[in-house]
């Protein structure tokens, strides 16, 4: 529960909307923004985009239609969901959440 996306840090949401992070070494990289892949029909998907809305994350969060990968049946979004099924969550580590 600690590791969800509505519990992280205000650093890590500071360098998520600064577009990249420093390491321990200096260097920086891109941080990529927490991907909510749902349709607006879809109930389920409805309460999570609640969640995201009232906990004032919608910045962080990007809401995109399984469409862009191709359907919910296609390789690449069945690579992020095995069960091809909505909404699914993939954080900004490429973590996917079902």
């Amino acid at each position: 529960l600690v590791s969800s996306p509505l519990f992280r840090s205000v650093g890590q949401i500071a360098n998520q909307r600064c577009g990249s992070q420093v390491s321990g070494r200096g260097r920086e990289w891109p941080v990529m923004a927490s991907q909510l892949y749902d349709l607006p029909v879809s109930n389920n998907g409805a309460r999570c985009r609640i969640i995201v809305y009232k906990k004032g994350i919608s910045d962080d969060v990007k809401i995109v239609s399984p469409q862009e990968l191709g359907g919910l049946k296609s390789p690449e979004y069945l690579a992020l969901n095995p069960q091809g099924l909505m909404p699914l969550l993939v954080l900004d580590d490429g973590t996917s959440i079902p």
